[in-house]
């Protein structure tokens, strides 16, 4: 469990570190999976953009990052059997 969750946090940080205006939720989504497979792990996120991060369930219409948008990441990975989300 201990692994999953630093795996995650780790992920997270990467991510929001290489944020640039103009990726889409799926440009971020992707880099969140590669940071997973980097660690040899499975996981993934629903990554949702300023107004669109309000929403319960998202949004099927595609966003590109502007400054000052709220970014939501919400997923995590399996270790083990253990599911961090």
């Amino acid at each position: 469990m201990r692994l999953a969750c630093e795996a995650t946090c780790d992920v997270f940080r990467a991510v929001f570190a290489s944020l640039k205006e103009g990726m889409s939720q799926d440009d971020i989504g992707r880099l969140v999976e590669a940071g997973f497979s980097k660690m040899g792990l499975h996981g993934g996120a629903l990554v949702l953009l300023d107004a669109s991060a309000a929403l319960p369930h998202g949004t099927v219409h595609p966003q590109k990052l502007k400054e000052g948008d709220v970014v939501l990441i919400d997923g995590g990975c399996a270790v083990d059997n253990y599911h961090r989300t």
